[in-house]
């Protein structure tokens, strides 16, 4: 594969943002192996603040009598 590097700032990314990244990066062909170590911790964290939101937050649109 072609070396391509492009840059995002990790620490303003949102979770969707890199989930498209990594995952288009892993669909053209790339093994898991090849991302780099800090943009896995990065995914890593930013997905267990959002397991952690979705367990503990009054969901959006709840009415609260």
């Amino acid at each position: 594969m072609d070396d391509v590097f492009i840059s995002w700032d990790l620490d303003k990314i949102e979770v969707e943002e890199l989930i498209v990244v990594v995952g288009s990066y892993l669909f053209s062909g790339n093994k898991l192996d090849t991302v780099e170590t800090d943009v896995v911790e990065k995914l890593s964290e930013l997905l267990s603040k959002e397991c952690t939101n979705r367990l503990t937050e009054i969901p959006k649109y709840e009415i609260i009598h």
